[in-house]
């Protein structure tokens, strides 16, 4: 929880997306891979998502085979991203 609320309470920049909560080097390659290095491109499709937990999780696990623990960890973190930063 701890990594989840250190992420965010400053801005996103050029964070890679090792960076975010629940992304290690495995994930982190695989994003890479299929042209997503930055926090804020996963971000972006986090938004396009409509802040939607299903939705997301689906995208992780078929772009990048991330499983539900992850994915959590790393859906929690945008959502407070989103919420001190927009609400």
């Amino acid at each position: 929880m701890q990594a989840i609320q250190n992420f965010s309470k400053e801005p996103m920049e050029n964070k890679p997306t090792k960076a975010l909560p629940g992304i290690g080097n495995v994930l982190s390659k695989r994003m890479k891979e299929q042209g997503f290095e930055k926090a804020s491109q996963i971000y972006r499709q986090f938004m396009m998502l409509n802040r939607d937990y299903v939705r997301f999780e689906n995208w992780m696990k078929e772009n990048f085979k991330a499983d539900r623990n992850n994915t959590t960890k790393c859906f929690n973190a945008l959502d407070l991203y989103f919420r001190n930063f927009n609400e």
